[in-house]
């Protein structure tokens, strides 16, 4: 229950700074199929991601790691029709007819998103240190999910009339070897 509650975290904050910053500098959102292509990489993303703690560092590389993605998968299919010099909040573009665009990320730019990467970061990072302290004051007290025990099916044993017996003496062979078995002499 845990996992997908910090799972949705991550993917609403990765995907929540991306979208809001594309769509504050004037981009668009991609059709449904591109919503659903990144709303799926985000989730995926997620899911790995929180198959363990996530300090600081890692989350701060994750959510600039999805910067770039979703950047990229944002920008994806957005042509002008005409050449066209634009600047904003991600970039300078010179876009062109038949789908041309050449680009170029100003420093600027790529400061603010490194910034709000990280302040994003250290949020979830603190975020994280409380779900798991919260889970280790409740671990304690909550019931523990019931364990699923199988028990393996012996096979029944064949009757024993269906079981060969044992010759009662040695076939083929010369039987025991050695002189014959006395009791050893008692001293009177």
């Amino acid at each position: 229950m845990l996992r997908p509650a910090r799972t949705l975290a991550w993917t609403l904050a990765a995907g929540g700074l991306s979208t809001g910053a594309h769509l504050a500098a004037g981009g668009g959102l991609p059709s449904t199929g591109g919503i659903v292509l990144v709303i799926g990489v985000l989730l995926w993303s997620g899911l790995l991601l929180t198959r363990w703690r996530l300090g600081r560092v890692a989350l701060a590389a994750t959510l600039g790691g999805a910067q770039v993605v979703l950047h990229t998968l944002l920008s994806a299919g957005h042509h002008a029709p005409t050449c066209a010099v634009g600047g904003g909040h991600h970039e300078m573009v010179v876009g062109c007819a038949g789908g041309a665009e050449v680009s170029h990320t100003s420093p600027a730019m790529v400061l603010a998103h490194t910034v709000a990467a990280l302040l994003l970061a250290l949020l979830l990072a603190r975020g994280e240190e409380a779900v798991w302290f919260l889970a280790g004051l409740l671990r304690p007290v909550l019931p523990r999910p019931a364990r699923r025990v199988v028990v393996p099916v012996r096979a029944a044993a064949p009757a024993a009339v269906d079981r060969p017996r044992p010759a009662p003496f040695v076939l083929g062979g010369a039987g025991r070897r050695g002189p014959p078995v006395r009791p050893a002499p008692t001293p009177a």
